[in-house]
């Protein structure tokens, strides 16, 4: 039968699956981040813009995307539900 445990002992388990590529548990959890290419992910900026939106909505969260002028950083900031930006 299925029991709730506290918490994972990591010398005890192995990944199963593809590991996680992207901390969305800190970039959708809340607060303002900002990520740069070649630094924080090695896609292209807009396929980047896409995997966030997707990811996003995935968890029900809406987000503001802006790019700056340098080309290659993503400012991320969590909405509310009708659409402001959350402190």
């Amino acid at each position: 039968m299925a029991k709730q445990i506290d918490n994972i002992d990591p010398e005890e388990v192995l990944q199963v699956g593809r590991p996680v590529e992207y901390p969305w548990h800190l970039w959708l959890g809340g607060g303002t981040w900002e990520i740069v290419q070649g630094v924080d992910f090695n896609c292209k900026i807009d396929s980047m813009i896409s995997l966030i939106r997707h990811t996003a909505a995935s968890y029900e969260i809406k987000m503001s995307i802006l790019r700056k002028e340098d080309g290659i950083t993503l400012i991320l900031k969590p909405r509310t539900e009708d659409g402001k930006e959350k402190e």
